[in-house]
């Protein structure tokens, strides 16, 4: 299991949340948290998140834990960030077609600006990766 660092990813804001990218294997994942916080006004404990765990059960083989080092890259998504997290990341297409799912009480108008501006980051770090 190798550590995420902040050189990894690529951040992208929405509305002044962070989305946090990373290329794993070849393909686009988000940390789970960062779209959690864009999309809900409650802030859960670690392991208490029900958003997270909705996430770990509808989509258990494109979730992967993995640990992440660096505070100034954890506090971006979390606000007492420390150095290293065990972090969720889950594939960016697989999240987006299941917005609704994981989310049944976010605002239309929300779930769409955020599939939205998914959609448009995954071409961008794809694109990067192919150059």
């Amino acid at each position: 299991m190798k550590n995420i660092i902040e050189s990894m990813t690529e951040c992208r804001d929405l509305d002044g949340q962070v989305i946090v990218y990373c290329l794993l294997n070849g393909e686009p994942h988000v940390i789970a948290k960062s779209i959690v916080k864009l999309l809900t006004d409650t802030d859960y404990l670690c392991g208490e998140n029900p958003y997270i765990h909705r996430i770990i059960e509808k989509l258990p083989n494109d979730t992967i834990l993995l640990p992440v080092v660096g505070e100034d890259l954890l506090s971006k998504v979390w606000d007492n960030p420390g150095d290293k997290k065990d972090v969720y990341f889950v594939k960016a297409k697989a999240l987006i077609d299941h917005l609704e799912e994981i989310f049944p009480d976010a605002r239309q108008d929300l779930l769409q600006a955020v599939r939205k501006a998914m959609q448009s980051h995954v071409q961008s770090v794809q694109l990067k990766q192919d150059m």
